[in-house]
This record gives structure tokens, C-alpha cells and sequence, in this order.
């Protein structure tokens, strides 16, 4: 993105970040029928359910039952805050053209290149991360509840990943991607209705298990909430629709409430059918459990939302990974074509071997691995990140800061939640973790996070934890 003096006019549309955004084509027919509300509703709930709402119950499976409630209450509701910032903040910048990685130009818009810059490592390296504990998880979950090696499941969805890379695309259209969202959502819903006869009281006042044998999983709780991007990929039809922008705010703060009731129903369910010790080991294959405890005719719900679920989330992060890849060959490769080429598809081959390799190990390795990943990347990239660019927009003046959005974006508002992520970061770390290496990590996270603050604090005009100054409204961050 080159800087400019010139001001590109709000209604301009926004241009999607990267290939797979490309290919989200807006259909027509029901989808414009459709009010922008529910488009940005539904796609964030679709984002946000997969795999992390399967590993949950294991997540706190050594948390009493009102300290989970309690952890997952709090975090929902924080969440519904940062997707509430970042959704506010592409909506005013939307004549923003995002060029590079996934939202790296929005936070280059509001933070300046130094922080998409930290924005996009951090990004990469969750990824990174996380890429072989989704193909783990597929193959768990599917495998356990065919009865089918879960290898074989990996080794499958691995040729179609290296397929769709090696021809390019990923056709699905918003429309379809709505309707895989709403299939997940109705089979969820299905299991946990079916699994309610089988909830036996007693069950919920159990002692809960040790957190030496189930240690607690921020991170994947926060992965639970995980919906904010998807305000960026339906940014295109939606403010089209309605310029105010108000669409996509509201859509995506309810799609997070609403996954706070979801979230808290599937754990209570999941703690009333299985038994606490079956919990702890079950990581993904908490559906082949429930399988065992409600009865074979729910295998088939099991592998819709094995498929839809962990499968489809994993063929979505490998293309986002390769595109990154891709773009980072061409900068540092600009001479050798065919390794350019060869990159992304090299680096898939490489983390679907590890995720091959992990299934070999226990579910422990999976749940470790899966929670770093996260703990590393959300509470920057979807919490430090957002809050910091709402706060631009209350120095800006922006209109689509009113109502709730102004307490958000109050400084007090905006100092508490940084210190809750950081403190977040920094506490597991500190009491949760034992080993060095994994210390070591969150030290780098905590540090980028309070170099992100201080920059803006020192760096901006005002400062983000100032008073407002007067600034035209029209205008895009200065950067």
C-alpha cells in the first residue's frame, strides 16, 4: 500500500485482502435477499464454530463447573467487545485497499506498517501452529467415529489439500459458505438434543479433574470466540447495502453473544453425558464419545460436523497459509520461479507430516499444541489489535463510533481490556505453563503486545489513550 495524500471516498468498496477472499464471490438470489445483519451474523458464527468448540469441554475439564462458566462468560463477552472494534474498524476504512495478508492493511491503516508487520508474523506463526492440530483433530474426531484409522483420514484430506493447492482455488461463494455455517450449526444443535435425555444431575457436582491431568485452556476458550475476521470477508456486500457501516458492527457483536449461550450449552451438555476422566483424554474425539453414551444414530451428525467442521476449517487455513507462503516467496525469491511455486506447496507437505506424525502421539500433545497456538496468536491479532484501532477511531471522530462503541473506545475502556490480554498472556504463562521454552514464547507475545501499546501511545497523534482531537471525518488514518 503506498501512501497518499488524496482521501479515496468511503462508499469505494472494499477490496478483498487475499485469493481465498477473491473467490468468496457475493452470489445473487437469496443471499440479496438477505439483510446485511444476518449475512455478517451468519458467517461469523460459521468462522467461529469448528474445531476449538469440540476440544472445550476438555478445555475445563479441570475447572469447577462455576469457574468455567464464570471463564467462559467473561471471555465471551470480551470477545464480543474486540469483534465489535475490528468489524468498526474496517467498516470505516473500507475505501482501504488491503494488499497484502489477511487485514494486514486494515491494522496498517490504523497502527502504521511497523505493527501489520508484527500483525502478520504473529498471524503466520499461529498458523504455523495450528495447521497440524487441525488435521489432527479432523482425523480424530472422523476416525474414532467411523472406526476407521484416523491415518488414513490425514492421508486423505491431505491429497485434497495438496490437490486444490497445486491447481490454485478454492471456489466456494458467500452463499455457499453461509449455508455450510447454517448445516454445522443445525447438526451441533441436533447432537445436543439428542445427547440431553442422557445428562445425568450428579454429574455436574463432581469434583473436577486435577489440572496436572487436564491443565486449563485459555487459549482454546479464546478460540472458541474466534469470529472476528469474518466481518472483513463479507465487508464487500455488506457496506454496499448499508454504508453506515452499523450492519457489520451489530451482526458481529451478536454473532459473539450468541456464541456465548452456544458455547456454555455444548459444554453443559458435554459434562452432564460424559464422565470427567473420558473428558480430560478425549481432545477432538469428543463426538466419538458421545457416540458411545446417546447411541449409534447420531454417527452420522458426527461425521457432518467432523467433515464441515475441522475437515472444511483446515482446507481454509491451508489456502490463507499458502498465500502467505506465496506472497513471502515472491519477496525473498523474486529470481527463482520455480521455487516460488514450489513453496507453498513444500511448506503444506511439511505441516501435514507433523499432523501425521502427532496422531501417532496421545491426545495430550494435541491439546498442548493446540492451545499454544492459540494463547500466541488471538489475544493480539483479536484483542490488543482492535482495541488499539477503535481507539483511532474515537481520536478520529469516526461516526461509526457512537452508542456502546464510545464506551469501547473510551481510554479507560481500552486501557482495561490491553491489560486483560496481557495479563491473560503473562498469568498462564507464568502459573500454568512449567517449561521454559513455552515461557520463553509468551514472554515474546507479551513484549510485542506492549510494544504495539507503547507505540501508539508515544507514536500517534494524541495518542490512543489521550483526549480526542478534532479531525476531519472523511479523512483515513494517517499513517
Amino acid at each position: 500500500m503506498t501512501t497518499t495524500d488524496e482521501h479515496v471516498q468511503p462508499e469505494i468498496a472494499l477490496k478483498p485482502a487475499h485469493p481465498l477472499l477473491e473467490r468468496l464471490r457475493l452470489g445473487r438470489g437469496w443471499l440479496d435477499l438477505l439483510p446485511p445483519f444476518w449475512i455478517v451474523f451468519g458467517l461469523t458464527i460459521s468462522e467461529a464454530i469448528g474445531m476449538n468448540v469440540l476440544v472445550l469441554p476438555a478445555a475445563l475439564a479441570g475447572v469447577p463447573l462455576p469457574a468455567a462458566l464464570g471463564v467462559l462468560l467473561v471471555f465471551g463477552l470480551v470477545n464480543v467487545a474486540t469483534a465489535a472494534a475490528i468489524a468498526a474498524a474496517i467498516a470505516h476504512g473500507a475505501s482501504a485497499r488491503l494488499e497484502h495478508t489477511f487485514l494486514h492493511g486494515v491494522v496498517e491503516l490504523y497502527l502504521g506498517p511497523w505493527a501489520a508487520r508484527i500483525f502478520s508474523a504473529v498471524m503466520l506463526v499461529g498458523m504455523v501452529l495450528a495447521l497440524p492440530c487441525y488435521y489432527m483433530g479432523f482425523a480424530l474426531s472422523i476416525g474414532r467415529t467411523t472406526g476407521l484409522p484416523p491415518s488414513l483420514w490425514a492421508l486423505a484430506l491431505t491429497a485434497i489439500v495438496m490437490l486444490l493447492l497445486s491447481r490454485g482455488a478454492l471456489d466456494l461463494s458467500l452463499g455457499t459458505t453461509l449455508a455450510i455455517g447454517a448445516v454445522m450449526i443445525t447438526t451441533l444443535s441436533a447432537v445436543s438434543v439428542l445427547a440431553l435425555p442422557h445428562i445425568e444431575l450428579a454429574r455436574f457436582a463432581e469434583a473436577p479433574q486435577s489440572l496436572a491431568l487436564a491443565p486449563l485452556g485459555i487459549g482454546v476458550v479464546l478460540g472458541a470466540f474466534w469470529g472476528h475476521s469474518a466481518a472483513a470477508a463479507c465487508a464487500q456486500v455488506v457496506l454496499r447495502r448499508d454504508p453506515s457501516g452499523q450492519s457489520l458492527v451489530r451482526g458481529t457483536a451478536a454473532a459473539i453473544a450468541v456464541l456465548i449461550v452456544a458455547n456454555i450449552a455444548w459444554f453443559l451438555v458435554i459434562r452432564g453425558v460424559i464422565p470427567g476422566p473420558e473428558i480430560v483424554s478425549s481432545g477432538a474425539s469428543v463426538l466419538a464419545l458421545l457416540v458411545g453414551e446417546v447411541g449409534p444414530h447420531i454417527i452420522p451428525l458426527a461425521i457432518v460436523y467432523s467433515i464441515l467442521g475441522p475437515g472444511l476449517s483446515s482446507l481454509y487455513q491451508s489456502i490463507v497459509m499458502a498465500s502467505i507462503v506465496r506472497e513471502l516467496a515472491e519477496r525473498g525469491l523474486p529470481r527463482w520461479p520455480v521455487l516460488r511455486r514450489l513453496a507453498p506447496l513444500a511448506t503444506q507437505a511439511l505441516l501435514c507430516a507433523t499432523g501425521l506424525w502427532l496422531i501417532q502421539g496421545d491426545g495430550s500433545v494435541f491439546m498442548s499444541l493446540l492451545d499454544l497456538s492459540s494463547l500466541l496468536s488471538i489475544p493480539l491479532l483479536m484483542g490488543v489489535v482492535p482495541v488499539l484501532m477503535v481507539a483511532q477511531l474515537r481520536r478520529m471522530h469516526a461516526p461509526v463510533v457512537s452508542g456502546r462503541l464510545r464506551v469501547l473506545a473510551h481510554p479507560l475502556t481500552v486501557a482495561a481490556l490491553c491489560v486483560f490480554f496481557v495479563a491473560t498472556v503473562a498469568g498462564y504463562g507464568l502459573f500454568i505453563w512449567p517449561d521454559a521454552p513455552r515461557r520463553l514464547a509468551v514472554a515474546g507475545i507479551c513484549a510485542l503486545c506492549a510494544a504495539l501499546i507503547i507505540g501508539q501511545v508515544r507514536c500517534s497523534p494524541g495518542g490512543a489513550f489521550h483526549q480526542p482531537e478534532p479531525y476531519d471525518e472523511a479523512a483515513l488514518p494517517a499513517r
